[in-house]
């Protein structure tokens, strides 16, 4: 018999996934010096903006998921220790972010976020047990995380 938090975090995985296909479809923004991803095109990135952010010498440059995807960016899951689980891309994106997935009996905690994110990620990711919580360690994902692309889902068990 199923629960009523079964079938709740069914609907949000299925909606995270209508998230992540259709971002790939309509070319959201995402500056490619630090990441982030906005809802619509702008002229400048406000991380960026601020004077201890680095950007390239060619100035503010902007890039898509599926522009990313079609020069052959994927996911990459990667064991960094006991219960700990690396996820990132190849080739990496922005600067190079990686988020950590903190396994535990629980649910897991994903700390972090990243720039690049597909629907083979998400799957590898849901068979690790999905996504309980995310952490923040700074601003840069908070945008990503409110475009819809991002939200914490725990899947459930068979």
């Amino acid at each position: 018999m199923q629960g009523p938090l079964e079938s709740g975090a069914r609907w949000r995985t299925s909606r995270l996934e209508l998230a992540i296909s259709s971002c790939m479809e309509l070319g959201l923004p995402i500056c490619a010096t630090c990441g982030v991803q906005y809802a619509g095109p702008r002229a400048d990135c406000p991380i960026c903006l601020d004077e201890r952010q680095y950007v390239g010498w060619d100035g503010q440059k902007w890039t898509t998921l599926a522009e990313l995807r079609a020069v052959g960016h994927h996911g990459r899951i990667q064991e960094e220790g006991p219960g700990v689980v690396g996820i990132g891309a190849t080739p990496a994106t922005a600067i190079g972010q990686r988020a950590l997935l903190l396994t535990a009996a629980d649910g897991n905690v994903l700390w972090d976020m990243i720039t690049y994110i597909d629907d083979d990620l998400i799957a590898r990711v849901r068979e690790l047990g999905g996504v309980s919580a995310i952490a923040i360690s700074h601003p840069h994902p908070t945008t990503r995380s409110s475009s819809g692309t991002v939200t914490p889902v725990r899947s459930p068990t068979a």
